[in-house]
């Protein structure tokens, strides 16, 4: 896939939320109309547009608003709110208040100038514009099955609104890792991280829900500990970066890699999950590398 097949997929997704925003939208659909999953969409267009795809979506319906009430002074604010998807008219005043700094009813009456936001365009030089002066070569490698052993948690990712995996994820490792001695043929001393969302089948289906796996590779899944998983990931390739930084800091390195060096290379992201590889005395010394299944 070259770089222009990727960025025709991120703006047929951009153009689906477009002429859908008087109905209600589901990231999962957004991120079908581009051929992605869930967890890889929301990721790639924070990276891009440095908005979550919530914030993007509300703030093109509130512009939208914005416009209508400009256009036409006599437009029932209530209808206006229900047609923009909001639940009352009081959660869009609200909205539209906190995001223009002037109410919905004042808007009308006033000449005041809107700082409105218009439909993205996503091309090569939107990228090179955004990610100007960043670097960064990753390592291609090949993985052979995966067993992994770890114990899991339920979580709502930073790119949707009420992000607390700064919070839940740092909890785990804490928690697994008084564990790690437990797990029998353990393979080496780099602990995984793995995000995915959970399968549309489960309990917990949501747009927002997702599961973080703190993980160890094993060579056997006998005596798996109690309330850990076993999962077996199969043979897979993957670009390797190595995170330079703070832990605080792995946003950066994910805008870049989601942002800028995906879109422009010539690979695809392939199915599966991306992968946090730890050595044994991250943060304090060690390194970070993420791991991004492509193909």
């Amino acid at each position: 896939m070259s770089g222009n097949d990727y960025l025709n997929q991120v703006q047929r997704a951009i153009d689906f939320i477009e002429d859908n925003l008087n109905k209600e939208i589901l990231i999962r659909k957004i991120a079908n109309e581009g051929g992605m999953s869930q967890w890889h969409f929301q990721r790639m267009f924070r990276a891009i547009t440095g908005d979550t795809v919530k914030e993007y979506v509300r703030n093109r319906r509130l512009t939208f608003a914005a416009r209508m009430l400009r256009s036409n002074k006599n437009i029932r604010i209530l209808d206006l709110a229900l047609d923009c998807q909001f639940e009352s008219q009081e959660s869009f005043s609200r909205a539209f208040k906190k995001y223009f700094g002037i109410t919905p009813k004042k808007f009308i009456s006033s000449s005041k100038d809107l700082n409105m936001i218009s439909k993205l365009r996503i091309d090569e030089v939107y990228l090179e514009h955004l990610q100007k002066g960043v670097t960064m070569k990753p390592k291609i490698i090949e993985k052979d099955e995966m067993k992994l052993v770890g114990i899991g948690v339920q979580f709502i990712g930073v790119f949707s609104e009420g992000g607390k995996d700064d919070k839940v994820i740092p909890q785990l490792w804490g928690r697994f890792k008084t564990r790690i001695s437990e797990i029998k043929n353990r393979v080496e001393a780099h602990r995984i991280g793995i995000v995915d969302c959970y399968p549309t089948d489960s309990e917990y289906e949501s747009d927002d829900n997702l599961v973080y796996f703190a993980c160890v590779e094993v060579n056997s899944f006998c005596e798996i500990p109690k309330g850990m998983r076993a999962m077996i990931i199969p043979k897979s390739k993957f670009a390797s970066f190595t995170h330079n930084g703070e832990p605080n800091d792995i946003d950066r390195t994910l805008k870049y890699i989601y942002g800028s060096w995906l879109p422009k290379s010539d690979y695809k992201r392939a199915n599966g999950p991306d992968f946090e590889v730890l050595s044994k005395d991250y943060p304090k010394n060690g390194e970070y590398d993420y791991w991004l299944p492509i193909e």
